[in-house]
């Protein structure tokens, strides 16, 4: 078997970090050799699953589960475009070319083949990009993106039917768009620092990567006939 050295870039998401080590552990059953990048709190578990661990320098890197160290804290916020705004802020694209810059340093250190990352850390991919290595990106949930003829994420919306319900869902996708590609700026910044070509989209970051693994069932994921061809469920 052609053994591989996987890092695979995590944060401290909670319910996101279940299914991410499940991952881990199916690859090091098969032979494989797996570290986990991320905060100082996933690092127990990471290690009870057989992982190396690494946690983050530069990027934010939670050492408690403290509320008050939670850099997003979305029980304070009621609006769902502030909520995503400051995720935005905090986490994906505002510190995007310091989690580049922790993921590159691991890629070097460590001799890894290929770079698994949360599909919310785009530092992470762009930094596996910028090495020049594979970049698998994982949603621990349902397809989270919007795209068109989807179910925009978020409000819980039922199957796409009838023309009013699709103008809705446009009309959400499209704010949260709005939202996320007020920032490309930022991101297309540490992508150039980084030697990559700017994005058209934000979200091209998520997408155009070598495999994208959503985990769950095609069935219960109304998104599914619309996701990208490089999705596998």
């Amino acid at each position: 078997m052609n053994r591989r050295r996987y890092l695979f870039a995590m944060w401290e998401g909670g319910g996101t970090l279940p299914p991410e080590l499940g991952i881990c552990r199916r690859l090091i059953a098969r032979g494989h050799h797996v570290r986990v990048i991320a905060d100082a709190t996933v690092e127990e578990a990471a290690r009870r699953a057989g992982c190396a661990f690494t946690s983050w320098t530069r990027a934010p890197n939670r050492t408690s589960l403290d509320p008050d160290h939670d850099p997003m804290k979305d029980w304070e916020v009621g609006n769902p475009l502030t909520m995503i705004r400051r995720a935005r802020d905090a986490m994906i694209a505002g510190p995007a070319a310091d989690y580049a810059a922790d993921v590159r340093e691991a890629i070097r250190t460590h001799g890894i083949d290929a770079l698994l990352a949360d599909h919310l850390l785009a530092g992470a991919m762009l930094g596996g990009q910028a090495e020049g290595i594979p970049v698998i990106s994982v949603v621990p949930n349902i397809w989270m993106l919007p795209t068109a003829g989807a179910v925009p994420p978020g409000p819980g919306f039922g199957p796409p039917s009838g023309p009013l319900v699709r103008w809705r869902n446009r009309l959400v996708a499209g704010l949260v768009n709005r939202v996320f590609d007020a920032a490309l700026p930022t991101l297309n910044a540490a992508r150039e620092a980084n030697g990559l070509p700017p994005l058209a989209h934000f979200y091209d970051q998520m997408t155009d990567v070598d495999r994208v693994l959503v985990l769950t069932s095609p069935s219960f994921d109304f998104s599914s006939p619309f996701v990208p061809s490089n999705v596998r469920y």
